[in-house]
């Protein structure tokens, strides 16, 4: 059985959806966040954070099963 956390994986989260986040220094361990979705000069699925935006694509990770963010695990 493992240990590993259940990252959410990019496929699966959309604008709107909720997540927990673990290992970010602009925001605490654990805490909630709703995903928002930019189109501008910077485009991509974001939570605000201590220091603007968040942008996750800098949490991708390419798994055997499949794409996830590192550190986000999908609420709803």
């Amino acid at each position: 059985m493992s240990n590993k956390p259940s990252y959410a994986k990019v496929d699966d989260l959309k604008e709107g959806d909720r997540v927990s986040v673990t290992g970010f220094t602009c925001l605490p361990d654990g805490s909630e966040h709703e995903v928002h979705s930019s189109k501008g000069c910077r485009s991509g699925l974001y939570i605000k954070c201590s220091e603007g935006c968040h942008y996750l694509d800098g949490q991708y990770h390419e798994t055997p099963t499949g794409a996830e963010y590192i550190g986000v695990t999908k609420i709803s």
